[in-house]
């Protein structure tokens, strides 16, 4: 029985890697960073595209951007680290700082 089990376990490892964050979980940790950098946003942000141009100036820097747009109109270009798969690396240097800025 146990022989049968533990292969079933391995199989099913890779599988627990891949859940998907909650439902406003994006929403939440954009709107929050809006919040620690001294701006107004509420809860449930949308999401927009950067233009070309500001891509472009966020990737220089190391930065993935995103256009969030909060209610009343009030828009912000928010640019964090990309995400790193697998163990840390003990030689590779720290992500950078999230980086959020007020548009209008």
């Amino acid at each position: 029985m146990l022989a049968r089990l533990i292969p079933m376990l391995l199989l099913a490892l890779p599988a627990l890697a891949d859940i998907p964050p909650p439902p406003g979980a994006q929403e939440r940790w954009h709107s929050e960073l809006i919040r620690n950098a001294g701006f107004g946003c509420n809860e449930q942000p949308d999401f927009g595209t950067a233009t070309p141009a500001q891509q472009a100036s966020f990737r220089a820097r190391g930065l993935e951007v995103r256009l969030v747009e909060c209610r009343w109109g009030r828009r912000y270009l928010v640019g964090t680290p990309p995400r790193r798969y697998g163990a840390p690396q003990p030689n590779q240097p720290p992500p950078p700082a999230p980086v959020v800025e007020k548009l209008d």
